[in-house]
């Protein structure tokens, strides 16, 4: 097999609903029985190209129209790259390079920089090309015309360059910069609104300015004093090349949030443009001379839930022709309409993904609407992540990934079959361990702790599964979290004579530590000496890290929080809750880990009036503190529950929802504490599951719209039973497997309940208060004597696949699953097991 990355799928059953059922075929062997699958369907894959090349954040490619077929790579950082033919080589030339200017406010405003490269439509005879960047003080975005050079046309002329337009940046977020040349000749900019969040100034709406619009423009004229033309037949024009009334000539549309994905489809010139939405929905929109696509009065289809002041009379907006909310993506990336030969199921389909979820779909849009848009690439983020899909010089599609890696799009069987296809496909097939490569936080991507995958157990011999590598990790009950080739986790250790709260990196392939922060002195007041007979032993740390986004967000146990580099371990920035808010903390000290949703980080832990806190992951600063809840020991949770995007406390209250922008409480669900409260809470639909330890037991509420709002109404309620511990539950098809017991230490059941109801409907002891994670259709459950067992998560019965010891030492941490592997740990030892075929 070529060392490349080979996310393979089989094209299929259109997504209408959410919840769609989808196919795999695993470039790694998986096979679709004759039983699955009625008739052809093309497969596709991502193939990483230029494998021997190093790239930094790659964020446009483009071909020079001269006949050369020249491969112009951008990088965020401010360089342009030629990239050889041969996708193999390790040779590339430097066409430009301007990152000695003031490109981005920090190495963390990810949306400033190098962002875009246009070329002219007469770049054959006159050599000329634009630019779209960002510069500080004042912060600001400019495009500006350049020359190839004279003597070299491997170079750029950068004393050539002439400013064409520069516009203000409140803020450093949302300047979008994806432009191109229309079949008309002129250039189309976008701009996004200016940042932050809800765009604050109202710039989208606002004709006076160039933000949330996108602009055309001629650069082959002039208008007056401006550097460049404006056309005609611009739609807000009155006397060319002046502004009348505050209106700016140069907008050809507005109502825009962040364009990201511009495009011109090839014949009939339709205009697509890709919007990312803030809250709850992204968007894709064909583009309309003098439209309103309606930010921020609406996101999507929907008015925007932060502004309370209705549209002018008469103001008419535009709808998308498509979009999906966050349970599927948090930041689309805009596509181009496949005109390749390689897969020639997709020719006419506008290819599209997310950043966040690294999901790629195929949609058609014929008759004025969408007739099928398909998942095609199940999201590996922790290897794709793209920030642009380009054409190259056969109208082969190109992904480019911000975590510095190129794919091709690309075909493996049956490549004549049609999307179009009759037969569909309706059966379930576990994506390729390859696929689930990271498990970011506590309780997993989906914050439900499942991940798509196989577990292959078939082959385990007497002396169990295949171990990769195990070492030391001293005391606590810090789980693991992983992404790509790293590994997080928290330990108890001595630094500069004091022993203290420590995050440690590690290799993901050899355990190796690759660095060790240390955060605040360790204090505990016990809890965690219990445990069987021949197992005691054992403190906190207990929170679990986070990672997101090339950084590493934590919570000690006397609520000190966090954002460290995931690189190099340096802390970025920190607040102490206790101290900053007012924090109290709670018996056994912090147990609860971070919360990463979006842009932001949750936590709970502060005081009166600012119990729940909301940071901006980047800069640390608060987004907004509320609440008198009293904080416990689990974790919070995401999920979208009716369509709507929340945040799950479990405060020694009950349950509390929150609107994740802005904290506004969306319900609340009471429920009685004892002593403490260490499982979060578990979604399945519109249904909320809950237990603690103590003597309290389980319950659950159903979530009901109630106005324009909700509400939560008891289903059922078990006092002193069906006690989860510590222990979080998964759900598949709305039951739960999990630990349910209290102080069973050894010997405490794994259970299948209905969450509807409260059912038992089956019961294993031997595990304790261990913990599970759902592996695709099996159950992975680690014991608290650190037996690591695969279960078959059915009703029916219980089905034990297969076991093993796999740790020494108490294990109240949670297995997770990442790259086809486990990795797990106890108070003494940590453990990477691979699982794949």
């Amino acid at each position: 097999m070529e060392h490349s990355l080979l996310i393979e799928l089989l094209i299929h059953y259109p997504l209408v609903m959410k919840k769609s059922l989808f196919v795999v075929a695993s470039a790694l062997g998986a096979i679709l029985s004759a039983s699955s699958v009625s008739g052809a369907a093309p497969q596709v894959l991502l193939k990483e190209i230029y494998e021997h090349q190093k790239f930094e954040r790659p964020v446009h490619h483009a071909i020079a129209p001269d006949g050369s077929n020249r491969r112009f790579l951008l990088e965020h950082t401010g360089q342009i790259y030629i990239l050889p033919a041969d996708e193999n080589s390790a040779e590339r030339g430097l066409f430009l390079d301007i990152s000695d200017r003031p490109l981005a406010a920090a190495d963390g405003a990810f949306e400033e920089g190098l962002l875009n490269i246009t070329f002219h439509p007469k770049f054959k005879e006159n050599g000329k090309f634009y630019l779209y960047y960002t510069q500080q003080n004042p912060k600001r975005s400019v495009v500006s015309e350049i020359q190839v050079s004279h003597d070299d046309p491997s170079k750029a002329d950068m004393a050539s360059e002439r400013i064409i337009m520069e516009v203000p940046q409140p803020f450093w977020n949302h300047n979008s910069g994806n432009m191109a040349f229309g079949p008309d000749g002129f250039l189309y900019i976008c701009f996004g609104d200016g940042g932050s969040a809800n765009d604050p100034h109202r710039l989208s709406q606002n004709l006076w300015v160039l933000n949330g619009k996108i602009l055309r423009i001629d650069v082959d004229s002039r208008s007056g004093a401006l550097p460049y033309g404006i056309p005609g037949d611009n739609p807000f024009v009155r006397r060319p090349g002046k502004e009348e009334n505050g209106i700016r000539s140069e907008i050809w549309c507005y109502g825009m949030r962040n364009p990201w994905g511009i495009y011109f489809e090839p014949g009939d010139g339709r205009f697509w443009v890709a919007d990312v939405g803030q809250a709850v929905w992204e968007e894709i929109n064909i583009i309309e001379k003098g439209g309103n696509y309606g930010w921020n009065f609406r996101e999507g289809t929907e008015p925007f839930s932060l502004r309370k002041d209705a549209p002018p009379e008469g103001l008419k907006f535009i709808d998308p022709i498509h979009a999906y909310d966050h349970t599927q993506g948090i930041s689309i990336t805009g596509g181009v309409v496949y005109r390749g030969d390689q897969v020639p199921g997709l020719k006419g389909f506008y290819i599209y993904g997310d950043w966040g979820s690294g999901n790629i779909w195929a949609l058609k849009y014929e008759d004025g609407k969408v007739s099928e848009n398909t998942l095609i690439v199940e999201g590996n983020p922790g290897l794709c992540k793209p920030t642009a899909f380009c054409e190259d010089e056969n109208n082969e599609i190109i992904v480019l990934s911000y975590n510095a890696k190129i794919f091709r799009l690309a075909a493996t069987v049956a490549a004549g079959a049609s999307l179009e296809d009759p037969a569909k496909v309706t059966a379930f097939v576990d994506l390729p361990a390859t696929v689930a490569s990271v498990w970011p936080q506590y309780n997993g991507a989906n914050s439900d702790r499942t991940t798509s995958g196989t577990i292959n157990s078939s082959t385990w011999g007497a002396d169990g599964p295949k171990q990769l590598w195990k070492v030391e990790t001293e005391t606590g009950f810090s789980s693991f979290v992983v992404s790509g080739d790293q590994v997080f986790t928290t330990v108890r250790r001595e630094f500069d004579g004091n022993e203290s709260e420590t995050i440690l990196a590690l290799n993901a392939e050899t355990g190796k530590e690759l660095w060790a922060h240390p955060m605040g002195l360790t204090r505990y007041d016990g809890g965690g000496d219990s445990g069987a007979s021949d197992n005691k032993g054992g403190d906190g740390p207990r929170s679990t890290p986070a990672f997101d986004d090339g950084m590493v967000y934590a919570i000690d146990g006397a609520l000190n929080i966090e954002c460290i580099n995931a690189t190099d371990g340096k802390k970025m920035w920190g607040h102490s809750i206790a101290k900053e808010f007012g924090g109290k903390n709670i018996k056994w000290m912090n147990a609860a880990s971070p919360l990463v949703e979006g842009d932001a980080v949750y936590a709970i832990g502060g005081g009166k009036g600012q119990a729940i806190l909301c940071f901006d992951k980047k800069t640390g600063d608060v987004r907004w503190k509320k609440y008198d809840y009293t904080m416990t020991h689990a974790t919070p949770i995401a999920a979208t529950i009716l369509e709507k995007r929340q945040v799950i406390f479990f405060a020694k209250e009950g349950l509390v929802s929150v609107d994740p922008q802005n904290g506004e409480e969306l319900w609340f669900f009471e429920y009685p504490f004892r002593t403490s409260t260490a499982a979060a809470p578990v979604v399945w639909n519109d249904i909320v599951y809950c237990s603690a330890g103590y003597g309290v037991g389980a319950g659950a509420c159903k979530i009901v719209k109630d106005g324009s709002g909700f509400k939560a109404e008891e289903l059922w309620r078990k006092e002193g039973d069906l006690q989860n511990h510590w222990s979080t539950p998964v759900c598949k098809d709305g039951f739960l497997y999990g630990m349910f017991s209290f102080k069973e230490y050894g010997k405490g059941p794994i259970k299948c309940v209905d969450i509807r109801n409260g059912e038992v409907k089956w019961s294993q002891d031997g595990y304790g208060p261990g913990n599970v994670i759902l592996v695709g259709k099996n159950v992975v459950a680690l014991s608290d004597a650190g037996e690591l067992a695969v279960i078959e998560a059915t009703p029916a019965s219980y089905k034990e696949i297969n076991r093993a010891d796999v740790l020494d030492g108490k294990c109240w941490s949670t297995p997770v699953f990442a790259n086809g592997r486990v990795y797990a740990r106890s108070t003494k030892e940590g453990v990477g097991i691979d699982l794949r075929q």
